[in-house]
């Protein structure tokens, strides 16, 4: 008994330790997507994160907090966000293999949406009822990006540690999006010399 409880433990330690590195991927996604949209649009980095540090700063009793800590808080959040998104899905993932990589990105990304704009709705900060239809597109399509990037390095770290190879690795996920009826990687179909 006491060999399984460990076993199960230390399965799950490696789960989130390959969530963590996933919840990386995705961040630097994310990240990258709003850089080149600022960049092409011309628009300023969203004042949200900082909002909210101040709000949750105020709460705890702090009266003050200059601009540069401010922005350094808000950009730790957003991290914090990423990685901790990443662990849960580590945790979750697992059990739910039978679903594509696509429909989980896809729920990773509302989930920390919902989290990230639900928190600052509480707080005061955003009214979401407010928000122009293109404020909601380029506020999905990151958070989609995220997660799909999330879970796909997840099933890459997952499916090298448990020895799947890439080729089976990749057949399996395009048959589960349905892309494909039938894919064999078979080494033995190329003769030595390519032909």
């Amino acid at each position: 008994m006491r060999s399984r409880e460990y076993g199960s433990a230390g399965f799950l330690t490696m789960n989130i330790r390959n969530g963590l590195p996933a919840g990386a991927a995705g961040t630097a996604a994310l990240n990258a997507f709003t850089y080149i949209d600022m960049a092409l649009r011309g628009r300023p980095p969203s004042e949200l994160p900082q909002k909210i540090v101040s709000s949750l700063a105020e709460k705890i009793g702090i009266e003050h907090i200059d601009d540069s800590r401010r922005s350094a808080l808000g950009a730790l959040l957003g991290y914090a966000d990423g990685f901790g998104a990443g662990a849960l899905l580590g945790i979750v993932r697992p059990h739910i293999r039978g679903v594509p990589w696509l429909w989980t990105g896809l729920l990773l990304g509302a989930a920390t949406m919902l989290l990230s704009e639900g928190s600052a709705t509480l707080l005061k900060q955003t009214d979401p009822r407010q928000w122009s239809a293109a404020d909601w597109i380029f506020d999905v399509i990151p958070r989609s990006l995220y997660g799909c990037v999330a879970c796909i390095t997840f099933d890459l770290l997952d499916s090298a540690r448990s020895s799947t190879s890439p080729e089976d690795f990749c057949t399996d996920q395009f048959h589960r999006l349905g892309y494909m009826e039938e894919v064999e990687f078979d080494s033995q179909r190329v003769a030595p010399g390519g032909t």
